[in-house]
């Protein structure tokens, strides 16, 4: 991992919240690296901007386009740079080529504000690659040319995976309080690699690094009160005093950064492991056999919801149960995160799937189709239309179009391609964009399920426990107040109402599922026949069925429960699941016949 720059350029607000590599600029909330004495073609240039982890231009708001606008004037020459604009080289002047953001799609708003000099005039018409110049102008350019070129990466990052959280270019896990999540050094490590595979105890290489854990851990323990953390810090397997390094890298850490608390000592000759305290900033070697919380990374993009593998900006499943036809295995894959069936974009894409699908002797359905061959520039596309690179497409002899019936392009485990009947029932791959959230923006995240705190900073939408269930379910016909499954899961959403209310100090409490229906009735989730399991539930000196109270609030810093009136005004938490439900009831419209016997009912018709 790199340092990062703390440096802020355009908006000063973002400097406490984001960070850039060293190197990168930070210009309306995102990164961005001018590389304007490397020139490279386009493709080159956008290579490297991808193995640095970005890409390259790409307009998201006029914010940024203002601000890149903004920095140029201040290089001085004719610097001209490339960007991530470009158009498909189409080989017939009978299609309508159009410009886009790298492989994106062609309707982007931001297209329609792009200050062109002049231009495009797609001269001899090999131009479909368009730089930046000095004055904020654009200028189609045969994509051979060599330019300077500015790449870009989003500082809040592709999706980590549920329960994880990024800062710049990682996401981390910070472990529950829950006892049956305390781990030795080396169930921490199994433990992290078995949630991602390209994850491991956390590693600290930067001081802005270093400070934003401070921050993070600090909070934690004012909501927590609980233990350290595990690390990636050792010294194994000798236990040398000197020789400390993170988890299995041959290079030693860099101890600038490692402030030890009157350590290490290797008490007894056996403290090889290094814990971070929670003051978030302190070291200490402890025996690596000792039960602790702890602190997993991985890099940004990396999460995939469970069942799904990530790689190359991407999650991929392979679908080897149910077998279908290639237009009903496009449509089940649409049913999830706005996915499609496999589209190759990249080299990267090609060896991930190669790896996935090298050990399984099925042949699996692509995207990949000459299904409608009249009005298309290409004979084999992608199924959103776009042009299927050759170089990515290794054929078996194919296509041959056998009886021409033979449509529909599969993969199998040797990574190449074949045309088959697209009526032909087989296993098939999906794939969404990594960069998406399972969840709307404003929820949070955590196996399979969405949870959202309502009522934040705004007494007025303080509502009474009825009137929450409504607003759950209007804003999601699958949510409802939330209701804890176990123990992890409870630890998990009362850390999110803790850390709000360290920034949110009125006192209010939180309404959840818990309920019945008098004081005689046991407890339950919601509408639930079956009893909640009082376990996990934390009360307060409560219940103490003070005026009939029948419904459970979190008080406090989020950690306990306390029993309350239905007609009490409190915030609440929403909870939905991830995935999709059938259509029947996503199209639903929500009729709320409310109040029998102080219950709502939620009735979908």
């Amino acid at each position: 991992v790199s340092r990062r720059s703390t440096s802020c350029l355009f908006p000063k607000a973002h400097c406490a919240e984001l960070g850039c590599e060293t190197g990168w600029e930070l210009l309306a909330g995102e990164c961005f690296l001018f590389n304007m004495r490397n020139r490279l073609p386009w493709d080159d240039a956008r290579a490297d901007c991808k193995q640095k982890g970005g890409d390259l231009l790409k307009y998201t708001t006029d914010d940024t386009r203002r601000a890149i606008e903004a920095h140029m004037v201040q290089f001085l020459g004719g610097f001209k740079v490339w960007t991530g604009l470009n158009k498909p080289d189409y080989p017939t002047a009978s299609c309508l080529p159009m410009w886009r953001w790298g492989d994106g799609d062609y309707t982007h708003p931001s297209l329609s504000n792009i200050n062109w000099d002049s231009e495009p005039n797609n001269a001899k018409g090999t131009e479909h690659c368009a730089d930046i110049l000095k004055d904020g102008k654009y200028n189609d350019l045969t994509c051979a040319r060599s330019r300077g070129y500015i790449c870009k990466y989003d500082t809040t990052g592709g999706i980590c995976a549920d329960e994880w959280e990024s800062y710049g270019t990682s996401c981390y896990y910070f472990s529950t309080r829950s006892g049956s999540t305390m781990k030795s050094w080396d169930e921490a490590k199994t433990a992290c690699r078995n949630m991602q595979s390209t994850s491991d105890l956390v590693w600290i290489n930067s001081q802005s690094e270093m400070l934003w854990f401070k921050q993070k851990i600090s909070d934690l323990f004012r909501i927590r009160n609980g233990p350290s953390w595990w690390t990636g810090l050792n010294n194994l397997p000798n236990g040398d005093k000197v020789n400390w390094k993170w988890n299995s890298d041959s290079n030693l850490a860099d101890m600038s950064l490692i402030e030890w608390d009157k350590e290490p000592n290797n008490y007894g000759a056996r403290e090889y492991c290094g814990l971070l305290l929670n003051d978030g900033t302190s070291f200490k070697d402890v025996q690596c056999s000792s039960e602790r919380s702890y602190i997993c990374q991985a890099p940004v993009g990396s999460g995939c919801v469970a069942g799904w593998d990530a790689g190359a900006g991407k999650c991929f499943q392979l679908n080897t149960e149910l077998r279908l036809s290639w237009t009903d295995a496009r449509q089940a894959c649409m049913q999830y995160q706005g996915g499609d069936l496999l589209a190759l974009d990249s080299p990267q894409d090609a060896a991930v799937i190669a790896t996935l699908v090298q050990r399984k002797d099925d042949r699996f359905w692509t995207s990949l189709n000459d299904r409608d061959q009249t009005d298309r520039c290409h004979p084999w596309v992608w199924a959103d239309g776009s042009k299927a690179d050759k170089k990515l497409i290794t054929w078996d002899e194919e296509p041959n179009n056998y009886n021409g019936l033979q449509n529909c392009g599969q993969i199998w485990k040797n990574g190449v391609f074949d045309n088959s009947g697209c009526s032909n029932i087989k296993p098939y791959v999906c794939e969404y964009d990594g960069q998406q959230s399972p969840c709307q923006q404003g929820w949070s995240t955590r196996k399979g399920h969405c949870y959202m705190l309502q009522g934040m900073g705004d007494a007025t939408k303080y509502k009474n426990w009825v009137d929450a269930r409504i607003s759950c379910a209007t804003s999601n016909p699958n949510a409802d107040l939330v209701a804890f499954d176990d123990e992890d899961e409870m630890e998990y959403v009362t850390d999110l109402v803790g850390i709000k209310l360290l920034a949110d100090k009125t006192i209010s409490g939180f309404f959840v599922g818990l309920n019945r229906d008098d004081t005689n009735s046991p407890w339950k989730w919601n509408d639930d026949v079956v009893r909640a399991d009082m376990s996990l539930i934390r009360w307060d000196k409560e219940p103490n069925d003070f005026r009939g109270e029948n419904v459970a609030a979190l008080h406090g810093m989020g950690s306990n429960f306390v029993d309350s009136l239905r007609t009490a005004k409190y915030r609440y938490i929403c909870q939905k699941p991830t995935t999709k439900v059938n259509s029947a009831i996503t199209s639903a419209t929500i009729n709320l016949a409310v109040l029998t016997f102080g219950v709502v009912t939620v009735v979908f018709i």
